[in-house]
């Protein structure tokens, strides 16, 4: 309950980390996007400025032009003033202007209207309706001064429309000359509409008297957050959840080795492994033993030798063995239709499980639910364990059998040198270690000290499992010595259950 509580706030915690980064990394990705899409607009407007400006540039030179056909003679100027018109870009006439009354116009010749009419005190740009002095078109008209007169260019409001025209329907730029704002569709006004959720950037000609007014929406859209902060995008959305699942495994990392341990059992990390046993006659397959490995996900696969007595010494071992042998029953009801009928499965159990009152409850547990004559589990304790307590021993062992469990003393041989337990209690198997059949030939196998083993054995009617065979000759001696069953890497090496499964199950079942 405690790991699953803390299990709970280590997520928790996790989940608020990576939801705290993309936070931050969605105010990134706004402010730059507010900073980039503000650059992007000042570029466009200063674009547009420049463009403007180089139509006004072009309209000055031809003013200049202009300048030289002045002789005070309208007649004779009027001519000159048409050709520049049709030939200039932009212009669409000229106007000259005497003592502030304009006395020359290129499309009507000789008139007299005030200046005022179209250009207050000292503006060089009017918006009217023209060209001078006509008035059904919407021109732009520049005022330039020489030394004898002033001329003006009247140039049509339709030259400006394309460079005023907003990016996008929710843009607008507008021209400012004189308070008046000229748009895109040629439409004057005095005011600017007010139009909720914008904003408004303005920026002014260095060379001629007027502003660019450019209306934006207050509000930006994905794609605009997406061209502007791409990268801080992706950056944000690959950190975020790498950064929770690396606090995760911070918060749940073990704060020992016991701890390590305990998470390892907790998670599901120590497996059991299967080594096959073989009947020595026929080479059949009559069980397997099960034995732990640890399947770290950090350290991959962890040898029995550097965990084992960890868990033995912190009181891990009973919870570890008991939760490979719910796997184990797991396993075994999958596979049960690949089983021949009294499949050995072997189980070591520690000194404090075999002392413990658990170790009945938790063998009738593991039998619970499996078929009565799918399997036979062999409980295996070592020879230094039966000797601690001759009646306690004596009394769960009992129960065992009783539970129809079969008892084998494992590695034996290597421990106590009194033999009489072997009477004493009721055992059915000898476990013998491999270092007995090291040397083992068969021209020897009738002097070696295995022959004395199996010998014993057969005197009191127990089974024998010889481990550590390895080669021909060892099988060979065995089956002459007449070991009842064989364990050892000539047969196969310990393998996970499904591997189990693929070489042996699946073998003996077809």
């Amino acid at each position: 309950m405690k790991n699953k509580k803390n299990t709970f706030w280590h997520l928790l915690i996790a989940a608020c980390t990576v939801l705290a980064l993309w936070s931050i990394g969605a105010v990134l990705i706004h402010c730059q996007t507010i900073s980039t899409v503000k650059t992007e607009d000042e570029i466009n407007l200063a674009g547009t400025l420049n463009r403007i400006d180089m139509i006004f540039d072009t309209v000055n030179n031809s003013l200049d032009k202009a300048s030289h056909f002045y002789n005070g003679h309208c007649d004779e100027m009027v001519t000159s003033l048409r050709q520049l018109a049709s030939l200039s870009p932009y212009s669409r006439s000229f106007s000259i202007v005497e003592n502030n009354v304009i006395r020359c116009s290129s499309l009507e010749g000789n008139i007299s209207v005030a200046v005022s009419e179209y250009f207050k005190e000292k503006q060089k740009l009017s918006l009217s309706y023209g060209p001078i002095p006509s008035s059904n078109t919407l021109v732009i008209n520049l005022k330039r001064a020489f030394q004898q007169m002033d001329i003006i260019a009247s140039v049509p409001g339709f030259y400006f429309y394309n460079d005023i025209a907003g990016r996008n329907n929710s843009e607008q730029l507008y021209l400012n000359i004189n308070g008046f704002h000229l748009n895109s569709l040629g439409q004057l006004r005095a005011q600017l509409p007010e139009r909720p959720g914008t904003r408004t950037l303005v920026q002014a000609s260095s060379r001629y008297d007027y502003k660019l007014t450019y209306v934006l929406p207050d509000s930006y859209t994905l794609e605009q957050y997406y061209q502007s902060a791409a990268t801080l995008f992706y950056v944000f959305a690959a950190i975020g959840p790498l950064a929770g699942i690396w606090l995760y495994n911070f918060l749940n990392r073990p704060k020992s080795l016991r701890r390590k341990l305990e998470m390892a059992i907790y998670n599901g990390e120590i497996q059991p492994w299967f080594q096959p046993q073989v009947d020595t006659s026929t080479g059949e397959l009559i069980g397997c033993e099960v034995l732990a490995r640890w399947i770290s996900p950090n350290d991959g696969i962890i040898p029995p030798n550097q965990f084992i007595p960890l868990a033995e010494e912190s009181g891990l071992i009973v919870p570890m063995t008991r939760d490979l042998m719910q796997q184990v029953k797991t396993w075994l009801l999958a596979e049960q239709q690949k089983i021949s009928p009294g499949f050995h499965v072997s189980v070591n159990f520690s000194s404090s499980h075999i002392l413990s009152n658990e170790i009945v409850e938790d063998c009738r547990t593991f039998l619970t639910g499996i078929p009565e004559d799918l399997i036979r589990l062999v409980v295996e304790i070592t020879e230094s364990e039966v000797l601690n307590d001759h009646k306690q021993i004596n009394d769960i062992l009992t129960q065992l059998h009783d539970l129809g469990a079969i008892i084998a003393i494992d590695d034996f041989g290597t421990g106590y040198s009194n033999l009489s337990y072997l009477q004493d209690y009721p055992l059915d198997i000898l476990k013998v270690d491999r270092k007995f059949i090291a040397q083992l030939e068969p021209a020897i196998a009738q002097r070696h000290l295995i022959a004395g083993i199996i010998d014993i054995s057969k005197k009191l009617e127990l089974r024998t499992v010889v481990e550590g065979v390895e080669t021909e000759k060892h099988v060979e001696s065995l089956k002459m010595l007449g070991a009842t069953w064989l364990q050892g890497f000539y047969y196969g090496k310990p393998v996970s259950a499904s591997e189990f499964t693929r070489t042996w199950l699946n073998k003996t079942s077809t």
